[in-house]
């Protein structure tokens, strides 16, 4: 009897053992060289995208330069004769045309970018047990963040986001619209958003800044 009684124990532990999926060589090769690809065609298309900025902020400084010798001649025509009502206006256009396009220039600069990586770095090294993440939005340079994830206690969150604060990629931001809301599926599980900058006060202030002509 105590025999039989083993013999199941035996078998739900069994069951119960962790089971470790192992990819072949094969998969795993392939896995690597699409990952090398991939990075390969990214770094062809930001080269590509940045030639194509560079050659448009040449011609905008080109044009400026253009408009600005043309509005230098109209104003010093305007001086050596007695004032001209159409000549003032246009050079006034001219004036203005030539300010707007200074200001095309400047947005057109290339502008340094934040790199992702040094977001997931920051967050891979900020793992905390009985945490995770489902959902990261970026945008502007990382300055609107907004983190969505499970977690089991409420009380896990800010030694989460001192910790988080601490990495480069995050320091400064002040994160805010906590939102805690229990899982219907899971009851232990809680699931939170927290956000940063734009997203804190508004989570569409994202989708009507694109749609803004």
């Amino acid at each position: 009897m105590s025999a039989v009684a083993r013999q199941q124990i035996n078998l739900l532990q069994a069951e119960l053992q962790e089971r470790k999926t192992v990819l072949p060589a094969t998969q795993l090769l392939a896995i690597v060289g699409i990952a090398a690809l991939l990075a390969v065609v990214l770094s062809v298309a930001a080269n590509w995208r940045a030639q194509a900025a560079r050659a448009e902020v040449a011609r905008l400084q080109s044009e400026a330069t253009q408009r600005e010798a043309v509005v230098t001649v109209l104003q010093t025509e305007l001086e050596a004769r007695s004032p001209d009502p159409a000549l003032t206006r246009e050079a006034n256009r001219l004036e203005r045309q030539l300010r707007h396009l200074r200001r095309v220039v400047e947005l057109a600069q290339p502008q340094p970018a934040t790199p992702l990586s040094g977001y997931l770095a920051g967050l891979g090294r900020q793992r905390q047990e009985g945490l995770w993440l489902t959902g990261i939005t970026l945008a502007n340079r990382g300055r609107d963040v907004e983190l969505d994830g499970r977690t089991l206690s409420p009380d896990l969150l800010p030694a989460y986001l001192a910790a988080l604060g601490q990495e480069p990629a995050f320091s400064g931001l002040a994160f805010g619209d906590l939102k805690l809301e229990r899982s219907a599926d899971e009851p232990r599980w809680l699931a939170f958003r927290i956000a940063a900058g734009c997203l804190a006060a508004d989570k569409d202030c994202l989708t009507r800044a694109e749609a803004r002509p």
